[in-house]
């Protein structure tokens, strides 16, 4: 990084306007004395602004806006990075300077990170009346109800596999309701792939509540491979119980190879009766 880049990384305001000053002071005498050797041009560019975003230092933010120039500065990705953070006064400040920015991937941003009242002003001011252009949320339910309730939301099926995959069962449970009204939803790909990555991070219980609610799985045995190559026991288990077929032999070899002692014990001792097992 840049001398620049360091110090508002660090919030170092004192040393940036110091800089500031012998930039200026360098300028000014360029100009009196007329010569044509370069003066001193300080490092107001690239990834400086966004760097004070990421740590929280909206002072040096307001300051370089007021003080520095944009023309080299990355400053839609310090943009991105406010709404990232739910940053709401400092996303006020730059949108102005970037009103080409996709106004639908900042809305996006704002409702991912389940920053509700930056999304409710982006939507405001924003969006400009749009309906159905923000994507659900697969962490934040009081997002996805307020998308709803203002008739803003759109593409559920990202949600519902980000909700599965990192097991958040309450917002797993009011997708599949939201979603249960799309017609063969259970059965498509989106929601096999959803199911499988409930099975390879573990979560038993966004696992059962899918196959309660009736979801259907193509391949159960590359599911059971996968649960048993991470290591979930419980998982195995109950799938198993549920009539998932795989083969016991290729599934062993995978809780081995990646040194799953207590899966490996409970496999042989449930399966030691089939000779194509070792």
């Amino acid at each position: 990084m840049s001398v620049v880049e360091e110090a508002t990384s660090t919030g170092q305001l004192d040393i940036l306007k110091v800089l500031l000053d012998e930039e200026n002071r360098s300028r000014e005498a360029a100009r009196l004395w007329k010569y044509d050797g370069s003066y001193i041009i300080m490092g107001w560019r690239g990834n400086d602004m966004t760097l004070a975003v990421m740590n929280g230092h909206s002072d040096v933010v307001r300051w370089l806006f007021e003080h520095t120039s944009d023309r080299r500065r990355n400053g839609v990705g310090a943009l991105i990075c406010a709404a990232g953070r739910g940053n709401l006064p400092i996303v006020q400040l730059l949108i102005p300077r970037h009103p080409w920015i996709d106004r639908h991937f900042l809305a996006n941003r704002a409702a991912t990170a389940g920053h509700l009242e930056l999304l409710q002003w982006i939507v405001e001011h924003v969006l400009d009346g749009e309906k159905n252009c923000v994507r659900l949320s697969g962490r934040h339910l009081n997002v996805n109800k307020w998308l709803v309730a203002s008739n803003l939301e759109c593409d559920a099926e990202q949600a519902f596999q980000e909700a599965c995959e990192e097991g958040h069962l309450p917002i797993v449970k009011w997708l599949t309701d939201y979603c249960a009204s799309t017609e063969n939803f259970f059965s498509c790909a989106k929601a096999e792939n959803a199911f499988y990555g409930a099975v390879y991070n573990g979560h038993l219980e966004v696992v059962k509540w899918l196959i309660k609610r009736g979801f259907s799985v193509r391949r159960t045995g590359d599911v059971i491979y996968a649960a048993a190559r991470r290591g979930h026991l419980e998982v195995v288990k109950y799938l198993h119980t549920q009539n998932f077929k795989a083969d016991h032999r290729y599934t062993l070899e995978k809780a081995a190879k990646t040194g799953r002692l207590a899966l490996v014990q409970w496999l042989w001792t449930q399966f030691k009766g089939d000779r194509r097992l070792i």
